[in-house]
């Protein structure tokens, strides 16, 4: 395995713009440390039901520039938004559109005047993916919303792969880094599209300060041979709100891991999610809920329809601490079944320290009622059309319910899009 990264890490190192003194000993303890620990096995709790062996087999490189239409881009873009576009890991600045209200730039940029704010968010990760970001990270994003702020427009971060990614199998490693300060507003989506064989390994960062509100969007649509990991840190102060929606669709592998910390009262964390997976895609799901303070409260509901021999996992765990109580913490997984060679795992999960406490978590997976297809097909509809019929309704909740104006639309065109795809 060490010299599957090993030609990446060694380009990356003569890059002068990603390497400036105060981090070059960092990436080499990351480094080195990830290549002693080695990737995730099954042996891991977390990584039980899912295989890195895509991982161990491939031989990365470090992504390059390259070029898409901008008919491309276009067609990809939440409509009326604001976008940083990276192309194959690269920062492009003519598709770019950034705002006037909101201190927001490419992160090759921040590196060299924010080392202070930076700095602090590297260093020791229990996470081994998160510390192979760490040696390689050369994309991503810092943004800054001002105190009372209230943005109106969105905010998308769009990473797009070309068939230059596929070439080089390219490792692409973006560092997302968002402040929300105090009583600030802002609607960001975080959007990754492709069909290559390239590997995508991102870590955010997010920091919502007291009475603030953060809408995030989380979409992958990806090819069967993609590879995609990403670990996501909430940091929620008193009385701020998070509303998530995790959109998974495709991917050889296809894995996400959500952590909410609820670190004073008054915070409120929503996380709501849709995965679809067919052919021999596979996409887990981690959600990790930490009540870290009294009278906060998190709700989710994450689905999933499954076709083909895909498989999906679903790993969610809600820890309340000691002394936090009047805690209301819900929790949903719910999978549709369209093939019965299709396989889901779900794990809800409740650790409990404190004693006044609302809690609920369950999980249900089903196969698609053959007598609604005999029904549908009775009336001159066809079996694949009947099922897509039945598919959309299981989904249509769990999309009903993005907040707001911005992001619904967008969701339902890039599932239109994903349907498509199959005919």
């Amino acid at each position: 395995m060490s010299t599957a990264f090993e030609t990446a890490f060694q380009d990356l190192a003569s890059e002068p713009q990603w390497n400036p003194a105060w981090l070059r000993d960092l990436r080499q303890r990351s480094y080195d440390r990830f290549i002693e620990t080695g990737l995730p096995s099954r042996r891991d709790e977390s990584w039980k039901y899912t295989s890195t062996r895509s991982l161990g087999e491939a031989s990365f490189g470090l992504s390059k520039n390259a070029s898409i239409s901008r008919i491309v881009v276009e067609r990809l873009s939440v409509k009326d938004a604001h976008r940083l576009v990276f192309i194959n890991g690269v920062y492009n600045e003519e598709f770019s559109i950034l705002p006037s209200d909101v201190s927001v730039v490419a992160l090759s940029e921040a590196m060299k005047t924010e080392r202070d704010l930076i700095l602090p968010l590297l260093g020791e990760n229990e996470d081994i993916l998160a510390v192979l970001n760490q040696a390689f990270f050369s994309s991503g994003v810092m943004l800054r919303v001002k105190k009372n702020t209230k943005v109106q427009k969105p905010l998308q971060f769009l990473f797009l792969q070309s068939q230059e990614a596929a070439a080089t199998g390219a490792i692409i490693s973006p560092r997302n880094i968002v402040f929300v300060e105090s009583g600030a507003e802002v609607h960001i989506v975080e959007s990754h599209f492709g069909q290559t064989q390239h590997f995508t390994n991102a870590v955010t960062d997010v920091f919502v300060k007291d009475q603030a509100y953060c809408q995030y969007l989380l979409e992958r649509s990806i090819g069967p041979e993609t590879r995609y990991v990403s670990k996501h840190s909430f940091h929620i102060g008193r009385d701020a709100r998070v509303e998530t929606f995790n959109l998974a669709l495709g991917g050889k592998l296809n894995r996400s891991h959500l952590e909410f910390r609820l670190t004073a009262p008054g915070g409120s964390a929503k996380l709501d999610g849709l995965y679809i997976a067919r052919g021999d895609n596979h996409i887990d799901n981690v959600t990790e809920v930490l009540h870290l303070a009294p009278n906060t409260s998190s709700t989710q509901l994450y689905k999933g329809v499954l076709e083909d021999k895909s498989r999906a996992v679903f790993n969610g765990k809600i820890t309340i601490v000691k002394d936090a109580q009047h805690v209301d913490a819900q929790q949903l997984n719910k999978n549709l079944l369209m093939s019965p060679d299709a396989e889901v795992d779900s794990r809800p999960q409740l650790a409990i320290d404190a004693n006044d406490v609302k809690c609920s978590h369950g999980a249900s997976i089903g196969q698609i009622d053959e007598q609604e297809l005999f029904y549908l097909q009775s009336r001159a509809i066809s079996r694949e059309d009947a099922k897509a019929m039945l598919a959309s309704a299981f989904v249509g909740d769990v999309v009903g319910r993005i907040s707001g104006k911005h992001f619904t639309k967008h969701v339902q065109d890039v599932l239109q899009s994903f349907g498509s795809a199959r005919t």
